[in-house]
């Protein structure tokens, strides 16, 4: 019975509107968008360990030490 009602049924390949086609054009958009959201977050926390390290590493540089002695 249910493979009878698949047979009758019209294949999803088979029906083609002009809105199917706009509605992929938006989806792959909005895939490739988060993508690159995914993408830019990874950069801006890389960028951020990048900073910090770097402020971190001039803590133990003689410049930085003498600048904390009392005069």
């Amino acid at each position: 019975m249910i493979s009878a009602f698949k047979q009758n049924s019209p294949s999803r390949s088979k029906v083609v509107c002009p809105s199917t086609r706009g509605a992929s054009l938006i989806r792959s958009f909005y895939i490739v968008a988060v993508r690159l959201d995914r993408f830019g977050f990874a950069m801006l926390r890389l960028g951020l360990v990048v900073v910090l390290c770097w402020i971190g590493g001039l803590k133990a540089t003689n410049f930085e030490a003498e600048g904390i002695v009392p005069y």
